[in-house]
């Protein structure tokens, strides 16, 4: 677990490519770029990140993801998780507002 509550300053966050499975958001309220992409991560709370723009959360574990607290994001990647049909159907109603990215993996 990656700690980063002393950072509550902390407006972008970029920590691609680091195998991380969980990481500790609890004072990441100004976070406006978030980039954890390419890492092991299955959940994340971004209800205490009203200001965030981006989101990648692309190449992880993550099965499902509320997001109705960050009203102002412009773009968010998911793709190459492993989504629930209720998250894409949930990601959909999205789109209209936002840059949705994702892809639903079939298993074959």
């Amino acid at each position: 677990t990656l700690d980063l509550t002393h950072l509550d300053n902390l407006e972008v966050l970029n920590l691609r490519d680091n195998l991380l499975s969980t990481i500790a958001t609890s004072n990441l309220t100004k976070v406006v770029t978030l980039w954890l992409d390419s890492n092991a991560i299955n959940s994340i709370d971004t209800h205490i990140m009203p200001d965030l723009v981006e989101l990648d959360l692309s190449g992880n574990q993550i099965e499902q993801v509320d997001l109705s607290n960050n009203t102002k994001l412009e773009t968010i990647d998911l793709r190459s998780n492993p989504l629930t049909i209720e998250t894409t159907q949930y990601l959909d109603t999205l789109a209209d507002d936002v840059e949705v990215l994702y892809t639903i993996e079939t298993g074959f």
